[in-house]
């Protein structure tokens, strides 16, 4: 059953009313370090900012930078959400064009790019989404994982430090209407599942000779299964 924006949105308890006063003073920064699974705060972002920021200008803009924080977490959550939604998840095509096997190749000089052409990895996003999303990579208390930082952050106001970094904050700043650049951001660095790619395994088949053996029967293995 294809899973919907509708049934993503709802799966968030969003902060419509808290004032900006008081969202600028619950924003606070993760500790990336912890290891409890717990989202646990190193800092508020007042404190993080003006201990981290005493070479850039991140403490003179950090109101512009609350604002379009409240703008993307209370003011309109469900817009900056279905952004998400739609450049990750979101099946919009017939099945018959997710599935339908490229015959272009991968490799691109001596690498084989398996990122492309793997149109049926949306589908597998969108049917299999709890698990894809919520895929603890690293160890089995990790936070980092996509669905839940998409809750510490709606629900909780609890930023990834990376987002407070010079160049993420600088991308915060200056969001206008598109929040491409702000999602592209944000995954960087999010656990979430690996896809198999066929594609890759069907042009790595061809050029066996610059391929290991071993690599092509742990493909095989995942193809068959």
């Amino acid at each position: 059953m294809k899973f919907t924006q509708e049934d993503f949105l709802n799966l968030f308890n969003l902060q419509k009313n808290i004032s900006f006063e008081d969202f600028s003073k619950k924003l606070a920064v993760l500790n990336g370090s912890d290891t409890s699974g717990t989202f646990v705060v190193r800092s508020d972002l007042d404190t993080f900012v003006a201990r981290v920021a005493k070479k850039d200008n991140r403490g003179a803009r950090l109101d512009e930078y609350k604002r379009k924080l409240y703008r993307i977490i209370v003011e309109e959550p469900e817009v900056a959400l279905a952004a998400w939604f739609q450049r990750t998840v979101a099946v919009t095509e017939d099945l018959d064009f997710y599935f339908q096997m490229p015959v272009s190749t991968v490799r691109v000089g001596d690498t084989f790019a398996g990122r492309t052409l793997a149109k049926y990895g949306r589908v597998c996003k969108n049917i299999n989404f709890d698990n894809f999303f919520n895929t603890k990579k690293l160890y089995a208390n990790d936070f980092e994982y996509t669905f839940g930082m998409l809750k510490a952050m709606f629900e909780d106001c609890k930023l990834r430090n990376s987002l407070v970094g010079p160049a993420f904050f600088d991308h915060i700043c200056n969001i206008e209407d598109d929040y491409n650049l702000f999602w592209a951001d944000f995954m960087m660095g999010c656990n979430r599942a690996s896809i198999f790619n066929p594609v890759t395994y069907r042009v790595s088949w061809k050029n066996y000779s610059q391929v290991t053996p071993s690599l092509l029967r742990a493909w095989d293995g995942m193809r068959i299964s």
